[in-house]
């Protein structure tokens, strides 16, 4: 079976949602109170930067591709906070939504701050390289 590059990128985000709907299925061990927010927000930057990665995002197509990461990341929190309504001891909420889509933009600018590095670190490579030659 053969399957595209592009589609295997976007493993490690699948495999990361699944992560967050078997822990919506299962009562905490412990009360989270009041930084619950902070949880969503934690969760779904690893998600932006998940997706980030899956879309190859970087200066010249954040604009376009931003767009449906962002879209995707706020579809699986939506997705999660409607499972979330139907498990006994859960409850789905807009403010975790809400917190879900800060963490996800955190996630894609991580993702983008890097690519910058990356790229920058690379291109310094390259010059003195071309230099000392």
């Amino acid at each position: 079976m053969h399957f595209d590059k592009k589609i295997l990128k976007f493993l490690p985000a699948l495999i990361y949602f699944i992560f967050i709907w078997l822990l919506s299925c299962n009562q905490l061990p412990f009360e989270i109170g009041k930084v619950d927010k902070y949880f969503h927000v934690m969760e779904y930057a690893v998600m932006g930067f998940l997706l980030s990665f899956g879309f190859e995002l970087n200066n010249q197509n954040f604009i376009r591709l931003g767009k449906y990461c962002f879209l995707l990341a706020i579809l699986s929190g939506a997705t999660d906070e409607i499972h979330q309504c139907f498990v006994p001891w859960r409850s789905g909420s807009w403010g975790d939504l809400v917190a879900d889509a800060i963490g996800c933009t955190i996630g894609m600018v991580v993702w983008l701050g890097l690519v910058n590095i990356i790229i920058r670190s690379k291109c310094r490579g390259n010059t003195h390289k071309n230099i000392s030659d």
